[in-house]
């Protein structure tokens, strides 16, 4: 069996489940605050992504920065 996995960039709509995900995954140390990301003059150099399947939108993140 297969599934399907897609990868797109952060939308408003996962943005709750996202966070959720990042807060998980990185110790308070290494993460930056969410707003410091997506708003601003320093948000053009973060391209932020969403891993989901059928069963699980956001199922993982991928964080570039430039």
């Amino acid at each position: 069996m297969s599934q399907n996995i897609t990868l797109s960039p952060l939308t408003a709509q996962d943005m709750e489940a996202y966070v959720s995900l990042y807060e998980q995954s990185f110790p308070p140390s290494e993460r930056k605050d969410m707003a410091f990301m997506t708003q601003g003059e320093i948000a053009s150099a973060y391209d932020l992504w969403v891993i989901s399947t059928p069963h699980t939108p956001v199922a993982g993140l991928v964080i570039m920065v430039r």
